[in-house]
């Protein structure tokens, strides 16, 4: 692979610096810096995956390209874009990355949700193949979302949707207050119109939650990158990974 040699050759010239450029970026959640170092390792892993020509999350298709912040492009949830290929289409994520939000009344889940339906109600986005997703650090509730998202995708109609969230037994009070959530700001994203039950489930089958635990030092996320990355190239991973998240830290801005 062209990239990969590119990149191989380049980091040819920083390795007797590399043990320093590791450990600047080892821990700077300890400084306050957290938020921002995860979204740029976030970034990081999904440029990997371009590299390694690999897939996306949720559609399992090949990357084709990222887009950081999004807005300039009309997006948004702008965090990063990935794009990918099938047969017919080019399928797309729109990523919110948020490393400590609380799924529940708050601004920034607020936030998210307003800005997905707004993308969600884009001419250009597919609700067949396209997803929203949010992207944040452990979080005790991401398997409310996740609930939500599988129902959604399982259901036949709007009605089975609404009658598997309210389903004693089969559901619970944290799922239907997280939907009641959701659609409490669905209806101030549609300027205070009435969000109707098949309205809710179409969204609901779209957006969902992935969890990444790079804001740890024992991440099991980035484990497995290193070892991606010591499979496709011979320079040191953890140098490799050092300057991915440099790559996305400038693509950032």
């Amino acid at each position: 692979m062209q990239r990969r040699v590119k990149m191989e050759k380049e980091n040819k010239k920083d390795k007797k610096k590399g043990t320093a450029y590791v450990s600047a970026l080892s821990n700077p959640f300890s400084t306050g810096g957290g938020g921002v170092d995860f979204e740029y390792r976030v970034q990081a892993a999904f440029i990997l995956v371009l590299l390694i020509n690999g897939i996306t999350p949720l559609r399992k298709l090949p990357i084709t390209s990222l887009i950081f912040q999004g807005k300039r492009k009309g997006y948004d949830i702008d965090d990063v874009i990935v794009k990918s290929s099938s047969a017919t289409k080019s399928p797309k994520l729109l990523c919110q990355i948020k490393r400590g939000i609380t799924i529940g009344e708050n601004k920034t889940f607020k936030e998210v949700i307003v800005s997905a339906w707004s993308d969600f109600n884009k001419t250009d986005f597919d609700e067949n193949t396209d997803r929203i997703v949010l992207i944040s650090g452990i979080n005790q509730k991401a398997d409310v979302l996740r609930f939500i998202y599988d129902q959604a995708n399982s259901a036949s109609s709007t009605l089975d949707f609404m009658d598997r969230l309210n389903r004693p037994y089969y559901s619970n009070e944290a799922n239907r207050k997280a939907l009641n959530t959701i659609r409490k700001y669905l209806v101030k994203a549609n300027e205070n119109r009435d969000i109707s039950d098949e309205q809710l489930w179409k969204f609901c089958k779209v957006f969902t939650i992935l969890v990444f635990d790079l804001d740890y030092e024992s991440s099991i996320n980035e484990f497995l990158i290193q070892n991606l990355i010591a499979s496709n190239c011979k320079i040191a991973p953890g140098l490799v990974w050092a300057r991915l998240f440099d790559y996305a830290a400038r693509c950032d801005k």
